[in-house]
């Protein structure tokens, strides 16, 4: 067994590599493309030496990507991505998470961060062995067929706005501002990144009095597949504005020829307003190592 760090020549190895060990995973990543991977790994402030692969001879059965992240009270914070094992491999992930982190605390990290789905294959169980225990639940996910839930003959709500984000930029950030809770520079950020990269494939916005829930259905790394996220900010829990734009958001998303939506739904207080669509959530949970 071998280790290396990133270099571009392993980008070919890595996305085949992801593709196979997931393939029998609950919940199958939507993992970037070799082109997507490259522009991300060619940003400023890129550390090669997070990224860890392990070779068997010529054959990678290993890879754990890392990050050196921003300072939280005073401390300077960290986070592994999914680590992603061969089956047969398993005496490895031990060594990959142990090299991950001392590598990560040689660069000052205090607090490591991990991000995890039960359902992506081993993932858990490998990052609560080297001792990261669960910190809260930061959302509930979804992979929505849109066949299943399409319907041309929907009855849109008068108060729902069918949004466009370049002629209606200024709404669509206050409203993710407004129903997330994200500081408004970093917002702009997002909604012009996805502008540029012509991401948006349709929103929509219903206000109900002081009650309002609004949507974006963007596209995702393959051309079949999109996301959909939907935010509400409602003092009235029983009144439910969520319904009409998720109906009306996966119709759009039918009409553009989308089959598969990852749909994450971040403040769980909400998650009963979808009993009508039966959906399968799974949870998304926030661990740390300090």
């Amino acid at each position: 067994m071998r280790f290396e760090i990133y270099d571009k020549s392993r980008l070919d190895d890595q996305v085949k590599f992801i593709d196979e060990v997931t393939d029998s995973w609950k919940w199958k990543p939507w993992y970037p493309s070799k082109e997507d991977l490259t522009e991300i790994y060619s940003r400023e402030n890129f550390t090669a030496d997070t990224r860890h692969y392990v070779y068997d001879g010529n054959e990678l059965v290993a890879f754990l990507s890392s990050a050196v992240e921003g300072i939280v009270d005073g401390e300077q914070t960290g986070s592994i991505h999914i680590p992603f094992v061969k089956e047969g491999y398993k005496e490895v992930e031990e060594v990959l998470m142990k090299k991950t982190i001392e590598t990560l605390k040689t660069k000052g990290v205090k607090t490591i961060f991990a991000y995890i789905m039960p359902a992506w294959g081993d993932a858990e169980e490998i990052i609560t062995k080297r001792g990261f225990s669960k910190k809260k639940l930061l959302a509930y996910r979804a992979l929505i067929l849109v066949k299943d839930f399409a319907d041309k003959d929907i009855n849109v709500s008068e108060n729902l706005k069918n949004v466009d984000i370049k002629r209606d930029r200024e709404l669509v950030i206050e409203m993710i501002h407004k129903t997330r809770g994200i500081p408004r520079n970093e917002v702009e950020k997002i909604v012009d990144d996805l502008i540029v990269k012509d991401l948006v494939v349709a929103g929509s916005l219903m206000q109900d009095g002081d009650d309002v829930a609004g949507g974006l259905l963007y596209k995702a790394y393959q051309p079949e597949k999109g996301f959909l996220r939907i935010s509400c900010l409602s003092k009235n829990k029983k009144k439910n504005l969520i319904v009409d734009n998720f109906e009306f958001l996966v119709q759009k998303a039918d009409e553009a020829g989308l089959e598969l939506l990852w749909h994450q739904v971040p403040d769980t207080s909400f998650i009963d307003h979808y009993k009508k669509f039966n959906l399968n959530f799974e949870p998304f949970n926030e661990y740390v190592l300090s």
